[in-house]
């Protein structure tokens, strides 16, 4: 579980820094090392078998966040992953996926 939050607060500080005035390269790269850790952290988590990173992955994968593309296959899994746990929001999402 602390992988996790740290994954959440990197998260948090790589989308609070996309919506500052002053974009610099300097800027740019301390974003990009925000998105790879939440991203790296969240990974891990998921891979221990935390249902809540492996939905948060999911979300990542499917709405193209964290300067990922879109990826309907990862989000895919993940997703289904996190719903076969039992996770809630997961399942919901998958429904989604099923009627589109």
């Amino acid at each position: 579980m602390h992988i996790y939050h740290r994954a959440t607060s990197y998260e948090h500080l790589a989308l609070n820094q996309q919506y500052k005035l002053d974009i610099d390269y300097h800027h740019n790269e301390k974003i990009y090392k925000y998105q790879r850790n939440a991203i790296w952290y969240f990974l891990h988590s998921a891979l221990k078998g935390y249902s809540s990173a492996q939905y948060k992955l999911g979300m990542i994968y499917l709405q193209g966040q964290l300067g990922l593309s879109p990826d309907k296959v990862n989000a895919y899994k993940w997703l289904l992953l996190a719903a076969n746990q039992g996770y809630l929001e997961a399942r919901d999402q998958l429904c989604h996926f099923y009627q589109q």
